[in-house]
């Protein structure tokens, strides 16, 4: 409506830009913009909140904390909160660049052994941009549904995708493609599935070590889980057929050295060594 009232809050930099915008539209009596955690921002609750904290999938560092305090704390009685509810989907994907983008640096190129790290790369989850539909050559599984308006939900750390996929087509996988389903209201939505142009999203590539030869009709049993570990999801992945069974994980991606170990688990860290100021960057800046 034409009296209503915005905030807006967001944790990077490029939200500096914003405050000109709002000013260049003569806008600046009814927004104010801030730099932060919304955590840390002294707000009233709100008739309604719209947020997209998601990465190339919706459970992407603390965002569901984010917004289970949106939900306690700056929702007003009736407010809305949209989106509604993300589903995180997966399928078995034919990617044969990627793959052999990912493994060439490692193949025995001299005479010697690089297998360790060919094992690393390949246990790495990465981001793309564009795959085709035709790349899927799996039924899709849901991993995860997310419903923003229920805190037993945002609450919950990790999901499963525990069964049977049946290949639809023949040829070579090379990992799984997740991507998310997005209701924003009870009609509207979107998706990034394969095929579909996600300039601001892409997906998620899980590749296996090795390919697994499909044949249509083909049954492969499938686990696909994602657990929160400390400020962040973690990946596991695994796919069987008989005897030939891949077992993968993100943390099988980091040097665990203890460092590294100390991160991922939480553990307290000693006070870092070094100059600079004690006194920590404010962490809620007001910009307009």
């Amino acid at each position: 409506s034409t009296g209503a009232s915005v905030v807006a809050v967001e944790l990077l930099d490029a939200v500096n830009v914003l405050p000109e915008v709002v000013r260049a539209n003569g806008y600046s009596d009814r927004v104010q913009v801030y730099r932060g955690d919304i955590r840390e921002v002294e707000l009233e609750p709100f008739d309604l909140v719209i947020s997209d904290l998601r990465g190339n999938v919706p459970l992407f560092g603390d965002n569901v904390d984010v917004l289970a305090y949106v939900h306690r704390h700056l929702l007003k009685a009736g407010g809305v909160l949209l989106p509604f509810r993300d589903e995180i989907r997966a399928a078995m994907v034919s990617l044969p660049e990627r793959f052999e983008r990912a493994v060439r640096p490692w193949q025995s190129l001299d005479s010697h052994d690089w297998s360790a790290y060919r094992r690393l790369a390949l246990a790495a989850p990465t981001r793309i941009q564009e795959v085709p539909g035709h790349a899927v050559i799996s039924e899709a599984v849901t991993i995860a549904t997310i419903n923003y308006h229920d805190l037993d939900s945002l609450a919950l750390r990790k999901h499963r995708f525990k069964g049977t996929v049946a290949a639809t087509k023949a040829g070579d996988a090379h990992g799984f493609i997740v991507w998310f389903d997005a209701l924003i209201t009870e009609d509207i939505g979107f998706t990034t599935e394969p095929g579909e142009a996600t300039p601001t999203y892409g997906r998620k590539f899980l590749p296996f070590q090795s390919p697994v030869a499909l044949t249509v009709g083909d049954e492969i049993d499938v686990s696909i889980a994602t657990l929160r570990v400390d400020d962040d999801w973690q990946w596991q992945w695994q796919t069987g057929r008989g005897q030939d069974r891949q077992m993968q994980s993100s943390l099988d991606a980091l040097p665990l050295v203890a460092g590294d170990l100390a991160q991922v688990y939480g553990a307290a860290m000693g006070p870092s060594e070094g100059g600079g100021s004690n006194d920590p960057a404010p962490s809620v800046q007001r910009l307009l």
